[in-house]
């Protein structure tokens, strides 16, 4: 029996070893709590573990990441008495089913801010495909939502044993162990002249016209010719605002809008594009019973250092265009206003 019980001991103590191992690198903010399907989103939740709870975050695809600038932001809704604190919490790719089980996951850590900015582009409300087949098959979309997106018995095996060991979570991501262990994060912060902020917001050096007008091609290839949205899409959106709600956080939607260069080419290709584009977001403003602030396109600010490529700001260009946001009066109302008071509620449309 002694021989059995040492034999088990040192086949455990491994493993036990590897598991708090495991944790400690979670604890000490060197490991995002569980994999996602693109590290700079688990670079972003570890950021965010490490503040204090924000009063405003903003949610969304690579546009509101690169477009929406915390620390302008944050400058702009302050007031003598009333220091604010933003976060940016967009990502890559990120469509409404994306940013809900975030949503949610914030909800359930008691770290809800007070209101939660969610930036809608064209390419957002297309479909839920990032999430159906990317961050809905990770550990950390899975953790995030109870184990809800695994579908048959071994799946939620997996998932609950995914619930309480880290290790499991992270065995078939090892690399990205050891290279937290080796430089204290498990990705790079800054590469090819971008970088990652420490508050979400991801940095971009600024593009020539020459540069803009090479991609324009690609992009427009890329972009459908008529504009609508996804089912799947909305219905997590309006799931989202839905959450937030009975949460006690103000949803604030706004519409993102692409380059000039892009967007009148969009046009020429399309003539009733800009027609389409609204009764498309009047569309999801019916269905979420919030109204989607829109700046329908980017100010006289905007030049090609504006932008990063046809779709993308600069950091130069979000600067600008978190202050043209912040020029909107029924911004600023959605934001101050349930800063200044935490009701809660917006009035619908």
């Amino acid at each position: 029996m002694r021989r059995a019980m040492l034999v088990l001991l040192l086949l455990v103590s491994p493993a036990l070893a590897m598991e708090a191992g495991v944790r400690v690198l979670i604890a000490a903010g060197r490991l995002p709590v569980a994999p996602a399907h693109d590290a700079a989103l688990g670079l972003t939740w570890m950021d965010f573990e490490a503040m204090p709870p924000p009063d405003v975050i903003v949610y969304g695809d690579s546009l509101a990441k690169q477009g929406i600038d915390p620390r302008v932001l944050a400058a702009g809704l302050r007031s003598p008495d009333r220091p604010v604190r933003v976060f940016n919490m967009s990502s890559a790719g990120a469509r409404p089913g994306v940013n809900r089980a975030l949503a949610r996951q914030v909800e359930a850590e008691g770290r809800s801010p007070r209101v939660a900015i969610i930036g809608l582009s064209l390419i957002t409300i297309r479909s839920d495909t990032t999430w159906t087949d990317q961050m809905a098959k990770t550990p950390m979309g899975r953790l995030f939502t109870d184990c809800a997106p695994a579908s048959d018995l071994g799946a939620q095996i997996d998932c609950r044993v995914e619930q309480f060991s880290a290790l499991w979570r992270w065995h078939g991501h090892l690399p990205e162990v050891y290279q937290s262990l080796r430089t204290g994060s498990p990705t790079q912060r800054r590469e090819s002249g971008r970088e990652l902020r420490h508050d979400g917001f991801r940095l971009n050096p600024s593009a020539t016209e020459e540069e803009l007008q090479g991609q324009l091609s690609e992009a427009l290839d890329g972009e459908p010719i008529h504009v609508g949205f996804g089912e799947d899409a909305a219905a997590n959106l309006v799931g989202m605002v839905h959450d937030l709600e009975a949460a006690g956080v103000t949803p604030v939607l706004v519409a993102l809008p692409y380059s000039p260069i892009l967007t009148d080419a969009l046009i020429a290709r399309n003539p009733a594009w800009s027609t389409e584009r609204s009764e498309t977001l009047a569309g999801l403003s019916e269905l979420t019973g919030v109204a989607i602030i829109d700046p329908g396109e980017l100010g006289p600010w905007w030049t090609p250092a504006s932008s990063y490529d046809v779709k993308h700001l600069s950091a130069e260009g979000a600067r600008d265009f978190t202050h043209q946001l912040l020029a909107l009066p029924e911004f600023v109302k959605a934001v101050a206003g349930a800063l200044s008071d935490g009701d809660g509620s917006q009035a619908p449309p």
